[in-house]
């Protein structure tokens, strides 16, 4: 049985919210006059296009997260690593390093 606050309901509301928010942030008519910022987490493709459409910008990137084991150094992270992911790594810091 279906509460009042199941996933589809709390979704459809999250994208209402979502979406008002773009427009009343957009029109300067917030709910705090001091923000200087909307910022939507993860929206759905869908949702990103509604807020495209209401005049939000779309910030597409990736983000890793990377934990120390007790690395000694960069090295001894490599060494856990298979000889072909380690070569692949030492190639793509090289073409940064080029890059830049």
């Amino acid at each position: 049985m279906r509460g009042p606050l199941h996933a589809g309901a709390r979704f459809a509301a999250a994208r209402q919210v979502r979406c008002g928010a773009a427009r009343a942030h957009r029109r300067g008519s917030g709910a705090r006059k001091d923000s200087s910022s909307l910022h939507v987490l993860f929206p759905r493709d869908e949702e990103a296009r509604l807020l495209e459409q209401h005049g939000m910008l779309l910030r597409r990137t990736v983000q890793f997260h990377w934990r120390n084991d007790e690395y000694a150094d960069f090295e001894g992270f490599l060494a856990r690593l298979s000889h072909a992911r380690r070569k692949n790594i030492r190639q793509e810091r090289r073409k940064l390093r080029a890059a830049a």
